[in-house]
């Protein structure tokens, strides 16, 4: 969704109330980020909210999908092969210092 939907005024930061604005900014940039914005009106807090969205695929929670098991899967066994290549290179790395 994040390549086809980006939080603008038009079409989400202007149509919210400003406590929605720096939910979103605080969860996608921190709180010192949302800090900066507070005490704006909340049509310049939605525009410097557009700009600080930009580019970080924020999305609010209505457009947002659970990730599908078969990736979480695919994930998880990205990471034990990793794991496994990173204990095979130090157990090889030991073998060959006993070797000598």
């Amino acid at each position: 969704m994040t390549a086809h939907w980006t939080p603008t005024v038009r079409a989400y930061l202007g149509r919210v109330t400003k406590a929605h604005i720096l939910a979103a900014v605080r969860e996608a940039l921190g709180d010192e980020a949302a800090e900066r914005i507070a005490e704006k009106k909340k049509q310049e807090m939605a525009e410097a909210a557009e700009q600080l969205l930009a580019g970080t695929g924020w999305l609010p929670p209505v457009l947002r999908t659970e990730r599908p098991a078969w990736l979480a899967d695919v994930q998880l066994e990205a990471q034990t092969t990793e794991v496994e290549a990173g204990t095979q290179a130090r157990n090889d790395e030991a073998f060959t210092v006993a070797a000598e």
